[in-house]
């Protein structure tokens, strides 16, 4: 199995460098979107467990249906697609600092070679 595994996957892409920057930016989004994503598990749990009618997410109100399940839902799925938007570039970038560091580090090899 393990050969057939190898066989049919691409081996991995080379590891890149992402800036610190970029890194924050998606660390930050997506813990903004897991707290979204956390009050609609919470609101689908409170629901199970209470089996209260009023809160219940087929046959309570549109309200309640919408604010505690569709927009967080949907806020959190739009942190994550800004996110994506925002650090578009990102293999660009890295690729621009792997070959920036191999300059700098060919530069120093020369130096030390006189």
């Amino acid at each position: 199995m393990a050969a057939l595994y190898v066989t049919i996957c691409p081996p991995a892409p080379p590891l890149v460098y992402i800036t610190d920057k970029t890194c924050n930016q998606l660390l930050k989004f997506g813990i903004a979107s897991l707290v979204f994503i956390g009050i609609r598990v919470i609101y689908s749990l409170v629901a199970l467990c209470t089996q209260n009618l009023q809160i219940s997410p087929i046959s309570g109100s549109l309200a309640t249906r919408v604010i505690l399940s569709f927009l967080p839902e949907l806020i959190g799925a739009l942190l994550l697609i800004f996110a994506g938007i925002l650090t578009r570039n990102v293999r660009r970038i890295a690729t621009a600092a792997e070959i920036e560091g191999q300059r700098e580090n060919e530069q120093y090899t020369r130096k030390s070679r006189k």
